[in-house]
């Protein structure tokens, strides 16, 4: 599948341009959501943005490292402190959004995650006997949530 970009902010979008596509966007991850609770039979309780940190700065400014942030909202999936662009796309991958900021580039790839994942999360142990008490954390580690919500998802949405 070619690049199908959703959103760019790099020219000077006007707020209210901004809006429309961010409400667009939203609704189009909305109907994503229902063909894929539809289609696994499941709820989705929230929101995986996988990273990865790009700077022309090399290590200093955070290059090659790899995370996540999990939302519960679907607006928020559309900020990140700090960022001064935004770029929203979807490719063979999913669903991208990039937050570019004054050293680099935050690269995020949208991953659905489960209500029973979620609650799971209360009862989960580590190796060491430890509960999950972050999030992130449960489902990098104990989940292995390392790949986007299938493209196609998106693509029967649009």
């Amino acid at each position: 599948m070619k690049e199908l970009v959703l959103m760019d902010t790099f020219n000077g979008t006007e707020e209210e341009e901004y809006n429309y596509s961010k409400e667009d966007t939203a609704q189009l991850v909305g109907a994503a959501v229902k063909a894929y609770e539809k289609r696994y039979h499941t709820s989705v309780g929230g929101f995986l943005q996988l990273a990865k940190r790009s700077s022309q700065y090399g290590s200093i400014g955070g290059a090659g490292l790899t995370g996540g942030r999990y939302k519960d909202k679907l607006d928020d999936l559309f900020y990140s402190e700090g960022a001064m662009d935004l770029r929203v796309y979807l490719d063979n991958d999913g669903l991208h959004f990039d937050f570019y900021d004054h050293d680099g580039c935050n690269a995020t790839v949208l991953k659905f995650i489960t209500g029973s994942t979620l609650e799971a999360q209360d009862t989960a142990h580590d190796e060491h006997g430890f509960t999950y008490d972050q999030t992130i954390d449960y489902l990098m580690e104990k989940k292995h949530y390392t790949k986007g919500t299938d493209y196609r998802i998106f693509e029967k949405a649009m």
